[in-house]
């Protein structure tokens, strides 16, 4: 094929991707006006836009807890997974473990006496969705829970037998108690990463009933999250 030729083909489609492009730019700029400032008086109440998507089933849970323990499914997690967060974690591109909720990397694991502690402090000025401040009871009382309630399916990866108990030796310091000296896969990649919970939202609702092996009050909605201060 000549280089006339050629040209005389592809000049046709440069020109209809230059139209497309076009098109999508004033479509995009009249869907997202640039007067941000009066946005709220431009479109009323249908401003900002919302994302609605749609899955091939419904949620069987909106609790957290149970979430976790038995309606552990893709579809509860694509909607409640994010509810909570943790004092370390994965970050996005390298899967580093890396500090969320907590200050900085914890301490060296020591020996003290019978257990194997680790310490974390915890960042300052993390607030609950309703203000209340978040504490290292938080943190404790979660894996009290835990452990206390005995719960199940993804649970016991951060409550495992071998963690003794965790102590708030202050308001943002928690304290881990192991039996033994622990090593990547209970630390690192389970205990570290266990979802945290208000204790003054779930504290009157989790316990064990009589009749059953007991979870935090399952008809309860989870609508106390964290949020956290950009400052």
């Amino acid at each position: 094929m000549t280089g006339r030729k050629l040209l005389a083909l592809v000049t046709p489609l440069v020109a209809v991707t230059l139209v497309l492009a076009a098109g999508m730019a004033l479509a995009q700029e009249s869907a997202y006006p640039q007067d941000h400032a009066n946005l709220s008086t431009q479109q009323g109440s249908s401003w900002p836009p919302s994302c609605q998507m749609a899955m091939h089933e419904d949620l069987t849970t909106i609790n957290y807890w149970e979430y976790l323990d038995p309606h552990s499914n893709v579809w509860n997690g694509y909607v409640l997974g994010n509810f909570s967060s943790s004092l370390f974690g994965l970050s996005a591109k390298r899967f580093d473990w890396i500090p969320v909720l907590a200050a900085d990397f914890p301490s060296e694991q020591t020996q003290v006496g019978d257990f194997w502690v680790i310490t974390v402090t915890l960042k300052p000025d993390v607030l609950w969705s309703d203000g209340t401040p978040f504490t290292a009871d938080d943190m404790v009382f979660t894996l009290d829970t835990c452990a206390d309630l005995e719960l199940g399916q993804n649970w016991p990866h951060y409550c495992p037998d071998v963690l003794d108990h965790a102590e708030a030796t202050g308001v943002l310091t928690v304290t881990y108690y192991f039996n033994e000296e622990v090593g990547l896969g209970v630390w690192q990649a389970g205990v570290s990463l266990a979802p945290i919970l208000p204790k003054h939202y779930w504290g009157a609702h989790c316990r064990r009933s009589e009749d059953e092996r007991g979870c935090c009050s399952l008809a309860v909605r989870p609508t106390t999250f964290l949020k956290m201060s950009l400052c």
